[in-house]
């Protein structure tokens, strides 16, 4: 009787090592996949910020739109720009 609750006891404490394992392991990936997420975000926000900025010191007209075939996306436009597209307006997509 000792010799089986000293081996569910075994199964037990295993179970409990390779549940903490898993999931200290799944926590530290999606820690690290997130940082590098936010990582790729700040870059991605200072490039904005960069490219915003030289269009606002070189006076650029600039508008929002919304994209009629999908509502969910934005476009932001520039007036006046110097044939980029036929109908002289640049377009960014805003995501």
């Amino acid at each position: 009787m000792l010799a089986r609750r000293i081996h569910i006891g075994g199964y037990a404490l295993a179970a409990a090592v390779i549940t903490l394992t898993l999931t200290l392991t799944v926590w530290f990936n999606l820690a690290r996949r997130c940082s590098d997420r936010e990582e790729e975000l700040i870059q991605q926000i200072d490039q904005n910020r960069q490219v915003l900025s030289e269009l606002a010191r070189r006076g650029a007209v600039l508008e929002l739109q919304r994209d009629p075939a999908d509502s969910r996306k934005l476009y932001l436009l520039m007036k006046r720009a110097k044939t980029w597209t036929t109908d002289r307006h640049v377009i960014v997509e805003v995501k």
